[in-house]
């Protein structure tokens, strides 16, 4: 099953590279194109890490969904400054 990552990674003008060393643990191109075929699966921190990279469902980086919808979780918000 052919993923959404490659449309959203030239969609943020990232290469495969610069999208693995993106990541926390960071991954390899090679790893990057497996994902994008969907010939390897995603580790469920990696999905989360991209879901919060493109600013994107998981569902719609799967495939499983057209819309790109994504909540925005408290984690995900700067910091608010303490006074």
């Amino acid at each position: 099953m052919e993923t959404l990552i490659e449309s959203e990674r030239e969609r943020k003008g990232l290469s495969r590279i610069e999208l693995g060393a993106a990541l926390t643990p960071s991954v390899t191109e090679i790893t990057v194109s497996e994902w994008e075929k969907g010939t390897t699966p995603i580790p469920s921190t990696q999905l989360l890490n991209l879901t919060k990279l493109f600013r994107c469902s998981a569902d719609y980086l799967l495939g499983l969904t057209d819309e790109r919808t994504y909540t925005l979780l408290e984690s995900d918000s700067p910091a608010k400054p303490t006074i």
